[in-house]
């Protein structure tokens, strides 16, 4: 049926479905509108209701205010039954509908009246009625909060909430007015009190919240104004201190303050009721409106809608008729012109629309047609972007023309190859081929010179020779070699190069008129089965397009085959010619032949004559034999002559051995100035790091990222030198024998751990998967040094993230040996497969190949020389790690292939034997030798040589209380670096280059701490440190000492309090300069003197310094003052006047005690006040101390501070006399010792040890001394003698004593760095006592000395 009807009928009834849905929107929206009205009408009432209970609410609170003052105040009892009078006409006026908010209205009321007659007969107290007030408010808030939750207008709930923050704010007025003012009547604290305070700062936090969450900004400005202003802050302030007890206030003038605050509350809570009632009106007046006027739409837009509807059906259906006629014959190929539709405007577009169909199908003909005639490449223009039809058809034209190009131009190419190869026709030898080559390429690329060459590989394969060329210059090279110049290189790496627009002067084309330079050039090789054997170059005044490049690589491999023709026809030719040459001589030959079987038979004739002539010749042999006799004779003289020349040579032999045992010599002389070397390398590596490390962090900001990647350059390589140092010292020590071998039980599990922890994280970041693993039979408990084997595997693992490339593969096993049959190492062959530990580290990297296996192992050798270009890396590391297994009583191998990977394995013995120890020393020398100090002999210089007077330190600006450090460094720049640091730590710095300046300075200054270097021109650090802890002024300054050499253990023993070797790092010097100020703070006590007096002030600081200079002094003039010090500082004792501006108050005292940072405080009282009974005993309790200012003021103080220091001093003492104990006491107490060692620095460190145990020394410098040192004093006890010391050596020395029978049974202890196996016995057999090995054990000295002396 649908179908059968016509279109008007069908649109007619479609309309109708949009029309019904729109007159049911349009209804139900006057529906929510008039329910939008009903809403919005009821939330007014519940703002309306609000307000009333807000002004409840502040009548309540004014009542309850002004009921605690008339308590105290009966003028306010007249204000207060006014007020009270208000409070019941409210309850009694105010009516509202609903009913849950009457009934609590009602019973509000009651409790009301029940309240006011209680306070009338006195029964309530302030306390209690403030309770009560404070919960009816509390219920009138829950009755608001109601009220808020009953609004139905979403938009009028949200301002109704907001309404809220007013009344909140105003309760937390109103509650904190009343706390203030009981607070201020009572002069006390009253917890009740106190909870309600907190509950107002808890509704002034709500409000903040909601505030700061309800994006009411606008409404709300006023209220967020006020809380930020002057008043309000100083009203919560005033609140606070009065609360706290901290401020004092007439009640008259905190009722008028804060009155001024609740009235301006009160406005505010007016204009925001006034803006919601405007907003909630103008809520109701605008639905209202909305109703009426979508009434009047919907009814006129129904009238419109069918009278319009009317007749559009009626043209529609004309206007289809027609265009249906029109399209029928159209497809029947009728042509018509400008059809016309009748309607509106969307049939003026479908006439638009067909004219526009029929223009461009008119526009396909006419295309089709220049096609159909061979007119290729003609287009039409798109309708849009989604003409298909047109955009085939275009790209149909343009391809047909491109392929009509491309075959004109696969034509002109076919050309130009059928003339390249009638030139290889046409021509007659190479020369030929060449010219006419080149004449016919210059034609076929439009060119203008070119220039034919060949390898000929009869002559040299490494050179070109020239074989033709085409309007050549005359400076065109003949011959050209493999790789020189483009020629070259083109035939070296078999690639065409085309060079266009190259400079004016690159090359010129000549006649007879003149030169021009051309400026484009084409070189291609040719090839032959892929082999390069000849170069063609043309050049050209136009650029070579790609049909030129195209051209020649299509003809290299034909002009190559050509080429290699008329090379084999010449040498064809050759050979033709050579073998005409040989036949000729063949004949020549054979003619000789004939005439010697001629010679022959003459010859047969002469031999018969021959053997005559042989009989002849047998006497004369008889001869020539006597003659041979006497030649042997003379041989057997030549012989003699060789024995000589041999026992010759043997002399020179012995003479070369002795050169290499100078040699040998010479490289351990080496050896040991580079472990020497230590300090001077390490010192400047230290300014390098650490101003690097410190210019990178740009705290200035003034560096930029350029600038910053440079500096991390520069800490890189700075720490790859340090790397290089270390390795290369390693080296030297390994050479020198000087590597110890520190054994220590251990498992499995904690090397391997290390390794894991070490490298996971590195082999993640290049995403090398690292597998780690322990089989079962592996050893599981080591004896060995763990710090050694790990030094190995870190050089083996390091290789192989090294040299795999990522997502490559590495693994650490860790297992015992299963072949010993490949071991070099007859120990490790002994063991069984269980007591070796073998780790095996293989990896899938780049491998080694077997010319370059042998060159591993070996100091500053890799595998390759590109290797090292590659991947860094001097060679040291497998060296060092084949030495160090070899003293670990083990050997490491290899396996490799090259581009599949290494297997590098270590091999020890699970338990170290001692005995692996034969072929290098266990003890360090002469490094422990360097750490010793100098003698007792110097003494410090009371001139002053001042070095760094021009250096902008803090030598003018410190005082006796400032955190001063000296620095005593004569590294100039690293110096400044700590001059830096230290300012940024906050301290104050004076720097000295030299050690003698260095301790003056320390006398001069008095220094809270130095920080010494101990390699320091003429005096060294060890001499300076010495002399401080000598100084009884001085001992007790913290000393920080750095070093290039590891010396810790002597420096402590010194007195340094800590120790850094260098190189240092900006980490490590920061935890320095906190550890400073940690010792500062316990060896400095802090006074804070609090006075506003300043000349009292300096005076008792004075007074302090005069006491003990070991005090810090912080000075105070206001009681804020000292609080801020006291929470910030640790001070340990406090000299304070109670009559101060800001604080009169004893109780202030105590306050002090709570908030200082130092728990265990001593507090002096200095006062000129004169206290009462009761301010004394309070006083006491307080205070530490009382002092007040009388004429004996000072005595007094000084008492008391004398009191508190003693207390300290004797604190310390006690702990430092303990340590003492522990060391041994006295037990060398009047022992005479005498030390021989040429070394001062030696004689120092071990005078400084045996005094402090009460021995007298004696020190000589050599055995020569030692002897004289013998016969002046009887009185010795035992003698240290080193063995190592010029003129006369501990050996000879000790057989000297000896001899003398008055010191057979002296005690003799020989110190010496010598520790290689049968040096003990060598130094007993000499007279020795006894023996101990260097570094000295100092306990263990005495111990030994103790032994000896009380035998």
């Amino acid at each position: 049926m649908w179908n059968k009807s016509s279109i008007k009928y069908q649109l007619i009834l479609i309309l109708l479905i949009p029309f019904s849905g729109l007159i049911y929107i349009t209804v139900s929206n006057i529906n929510f509108s008039l329910e939008e009205y009903k809403n919005t009408e009821g939330s007014l009432e519940n703002i309306n209701n609000i307000a009333i209970l807000s002004e409840g609410i502040e009548l309540i609170g004014n009542e309850r205010t002004l009921s605690n003052y008339s308590f105290f105040d009966n003028s306010k009892r007249k204000v207060f039954l006014e007020n009270k009078q208000k409070t019941e006409d409210w309850f009694l006026r105010t009516h509202i509908k609903d009913t849950v908010i009457s009934k609590n209205l009602k019973k509000l009321q009651s409790s009301i009246i029940n309240l006011h007659e209680n306070i009338d007969n006195k029964i309530e107290t302030p306390v209690t009625s403030f309770i009560k007030y404070t919960n009816i408010n509390e219920s009138i808030i829950n009755l608001i909060e109601r009220e808020v939750i009953n609004c139905r207008s979403s938009n009028v709930a949200i301002l109704a909430n907001n309404y809220l923050n007013f009344v909140l704010i105003k309760r937390a007025a109103l509650l904190k007015r009343g706390v203030v003012l009981q607070t201020l009547i009572d002069k006390k604290k009253d917890n009740l009190l106190l909870e309600y305070y907190y509950d107002a700062k808890t509704f002034e936090s709500k409000v903040n919240f909601r505030l700061m969450n309800f994006e009411l900004d606008d409404v709300n400005k006023g209220l967020i104004q006020f809380k930020d202003s002057k008043e309000l802050t100083d009203f919560n302030l005033n609140t606070y201190k009065v609360v706290e007890n901290r401020y004092v206030l007439a009640p008259t003038i905190w009722w008028k303050e804060s009155g001024e605050i609740i009235n301006k509350i009160k406005e505010l809570e007016k204009e925001n009721l006034q803006y919601i009632q405007n907003y909630v009106n103008g809520e109701k007046q605008s639905a209202l409106i909305n109703v009426t006027v979508l009434i009047s739409i919907l009814l006129l837009f129904l009238i419109v809608t069918f009278v319009l509807l009317f007749k559009l059906v009626n043209r529609l259906s004309g206007s289809l008729k027609l265009m249906s006629s029109t399209i029928k014959k159209i497809s029947q190929g009728k042509i018509i012109r400008n059809p016309t539709f009748s309607g509106n405007s969307e049939f003026v577009d479908i006439s638009n629309s067909f004219s526009q169909l029929l223009d461009g199908m008119k526009e396909q003909f006419d295309l089709a047609s220049k096609i159909s005639s061979g007119h290729y490449g003609t287009k039409i223009n798109l309708r849009s972007q989604n003409d298909t039809l047109n955009k085939s058809m275009n790209t149909m034209s343009l391809e047909l023309k491109r392929m009509d190009k491309e075959s004109s131009e696969i034509n002109k190419m076919k050309e130009s190859i059928s003339a390249i190869n009638y030139s290889v026709l046409e021509s007659k030898d190479l020369e030929d081929f060449g010219k006419n080559l080149c004449q016919t390429l210059v034609e076929q690329t439009q060119g203008c010179q070119s220039n034919f060459y060949i390898i000929n590989s009869s002559e040299n394969k490494k050179q070109l020779n020239k074989i033709g060329g085409y309007a050549d210059h005359k400076n065109t090279p003949k011959v050209i070699k493999m790789g020189e110049g483009l020629v070259g290189e083109v035939a070296k790496s078999g690639e065409q190069n085309c060079l266009n627009d190259l400079p004016n002067s690159y090359s010129y084309l000549s006649s007879s008129l003149g030169e021009s330079p051309y400026f484009n050039v084409l070189i291609t090789p040719i090839s032959y089965k892929n082999t390069v054997i000849g170069v063609i170059e043309i050049g050209s005044l136009i650029n070579f397009n790609e049909n030129h490049k195209i051209l020649l690589n299509t003809t290299s491999e034909s002009i190559g085959s050509a080429i290699e023709v008329f090379i084999r026809n010449e040498e064809l030719k050759a050979s033709v010619n050579e073998i005409n040459r040989k036949n000729s001589i063949l004949q020549v030959q054979e003619e000789e032949l004939r005439q010697s079987n001629e010679e022959l038979n003459k010859q047969s004739m002469l031999l018969q004559q021959s053997e005559e002539e042989l009989r002849n010749q047998a006497s004369e042999l008889e001869q020539t034999n006597a003659y041979l006799e006497e030649k042997g004779r003379e041989l057997e003289n030549k012989n003699h002559e060789v024995n000589i020349k041999n026992e010759e040579l043997l002399i020179a032999q012995e003479e070369l051995n002795v050169k290499a045992d100078e040699i040998g010599q010479a490289s351990k002389y080496k050896s040991e100035f580079l472990a020497n070397m230590s300090h001077e390398l390490r010192t400047p590596l230290n300014s390098i790091l650490i101003l690097s490390e410190l210019l990178k962090e740009n705290n200035l900001g003034n560096l930029t990222d350029p600038q910053i990647d440079n500096l991390s350059v520069i800490n890189s390589s700075g720490k790859d030198l340090l790397n290089l140092i270390t390795d290369i010292l390693d080296i030297s020590k390994i050479e020198a024998g000087k590597v110890e071998i520190y054994s220590e039980d251990s498992i499995v599990e904690r090397i391997y751990s290390d390794m894991d922890g070490l490298f996971r994280a590195q082999m993640e970041k290049k995403n090398i998967e690292f597998i780690t693993t322990i089989s079962e039979d592996c050893p599981r408990i080591l004896y060995t040094d763990i710090g050694k084997l790990e030094q190995i595997l870190k050089n083996f693992l390091s290789n192989a993230l090294k040299f795999t490339p990522e997502n490559g593969k590495v693994s650490l096993r860790f297992s015992s040996s299963l072949d010993k049959n490949d071991f070099a190492s007859e120990a490790l062959a002994k063991l069984k497969s269980k007591e070796i530990l073998s780790v095996y580290i293989e990896d899938n990297g780049i491998g080694i190949s077997d010319e370059n296996k042998k060159k591993l192992f070996q100091t500053f050798q890799q595998a390759d020389s590109s290797t090292s270009r590659k991947y860094g890396g001097t060679g040291l590391g497998l060296f060092i790690s084949k030495e160090l297994a070899v003293l670990l009583g083990g050997e490491v191998k290899f396996e490799s292939e090259l581009s599949k990977g290494s297997i590098f394995s270590v091999h020890i013995p699970a338990k170290f034997q001692e005995g692996n120890l034969d072929r290098a020393e266990s003890s360090s020398t002469a490094d422990n030798n360097m750490g010793l100090n100098r003698v007792e002999t110097v003494r410090p210089s009371d001139a002053v040589l001042d070095l760094s007077e021009n250096l902008k330190d803090d030598r003018n600006l410190v005082s006796v209380d400032d955190k001063t450090i000296l620095i005593i460094e004569d590294d100039v720049s690293f110096a400044d670096v700590l001059l830096q640091l230290a300012h940024d730590n906050g301290f104050k710095a004076i720097v000295a280059y030299q050690g003698e300046t260095g301790f003056q300075y320390a006398k001069k200054y008095k220094p809270k701490a130095i920080i010494l270097d101990m390699k320091l021109p003429g005096i060294d650090g060890w001499t300076v440190l010495k002399w401080l802890k000598e100084d009884k002024e001085l001992q007790h300054i913290p000393v920080h000492v750095m070093s290039g050499m590891n010396r810790e253990k002597l420096a402590k023993e010194m007195g340094a309090f800590d120790f850094l070797i260098k190189p240092i790092t900006t980490d490590k010097l920061k935890s320095a300069f906190e550890s400073i100020d940690i010792q500062i703070n316990n060896v400095f006590k802090k006074v804070l003197i609090l006075e506003d007096d300043v000349s009292l002030n300096y005076s008792i600081k004075e007074l302090i310094h005069n006491c003990d200079r070991n005090v810090i002094c912080i000075q105070a003039h206001t009681f804020k003052e000292a609080e801020n010090i006291l929470m910030n500082d640790d001070i340990d004792c406090a000299i304070m006047d109670i009559g101060l501006p800001d604080s009169k108050k004893i109780a202030n005292i105590a306050s002090l005690r709570k908030i200082s940072k130092n728990n265990e405080i001593n507090i002096i009282v200095n006062t000129g006040q004169s206290l009462t009974d009761l301010e004394q005993l309070e006083l006491q309790n307080s205070a530490d101390g009382i002092v007040i200012k009388t004429s004996n003021v000072t005595e007094r103080l000084k008492d008391e501070l004398l009191l508190f220091l003693d207390t300290v001093e004797t604190s310390n003492k006690k702990v430092t006399k303990t340590v003492q104990n522990l060391l041994g006491g006295e037990v060398l107490k009047d022992k005479n010792i005498l030390i021989v060692d040429d070394d001062i620095r030696n004689i120092y460190a071990l005078s400084s040890a045996l005094t402090t145990k009460g021995a007298s020394i004696l020190t000589a410098f050599n055995g020569i001394e030692a002897l004289e040192a013998l016969e002046k004093n009887t009185s010795i006890d035992i003698v240290l003698m080193d063995i190592m010391m010029p003129e006369m050596d501990g050996f000879e020395a000790t057989k000297k004593i000896r001899e003398n029978p008055k010191w057979k049974n002296l005690p003799i202890i020989a110190l010496t760095a010598k520790a290689m196996k049968g040096d003990r016995e060598e130094i007993l057999n000499a007279g020795a006592s006894d023996y101990q090995s260097k570094p000295i054990d100092i306990q263990q000295l005495i111990s030994l000395i103790s032994i000896w002396v009380y035998k």
